[in-house]
């Protein structure tokens, strides 16, 4: 959050990550953009990763051998009361098999509010998450959290 509503920041980001380990290799990537200014901030990620295994196996029943994976994350808010109460949207896309078309594809929607007592080091949260199955069967999985985080 933008606690202060201050002038622009703007932050661009990337990582790689590689193991190539003695059973399988793992590649992952992302990359991020997060703005704030003025009470209001914005975050975006792409996130994705692919894993196979170094020895083939023997399949003839068409299972996957390699599997990848990505995730699309934004999330914005604002700050209602400078320093005190504020508000958090937040999307999810995620594909947790992209050769497959499946349960594991959801959308993640979520929002909620927040107080501050003491910066980030006193806080009480109440959040609702709705997650939508895209493929497969739809499972009744949303929350309603309340929650009071202490951090030093």
């Amino acid at each position: 959050a933008d606690m202060d509503g201050g002038p622009l920041r703007l932050s661009l980001g990337t990582s790689m990550f590689m193991v190539d380990g003695s059973t399988n290799r793992v590649s992952a990537w992302e990359t991020d953009v997060a703005l704030k200014v003025q009470g209001f901030h914005f975050v975006a990620e792409y996130l994705a990763d692919t894993a196979e295994p170094l020895n083939q196996p023997e399949t003839d029943d068409g299972v996957p051998v390699e599997l990848s994976r990505l995730s699309v994350v934004a999330e914005m808010g604002y700050m209602i009361l400078p320093s005190r109460l504020g508000f958090t949207v937040r999307g999810e896309w995620i594909d947790d098999n992209v050769e497959v078309e499946d349960a594991g594809d959801s959308l993640v929607v979520a929002g909620g509010l927040q107080y501050y007592w003491h910066r980030h080091h006193l806080k009480a949260q109440l959040d609702y998450t709705h997650r939508e199955e895209l493929h497969g069967l739809a499972t009744d999985n949303n929350s309603l959290i309340f929650q009071l985080q202490f951090a030093l």
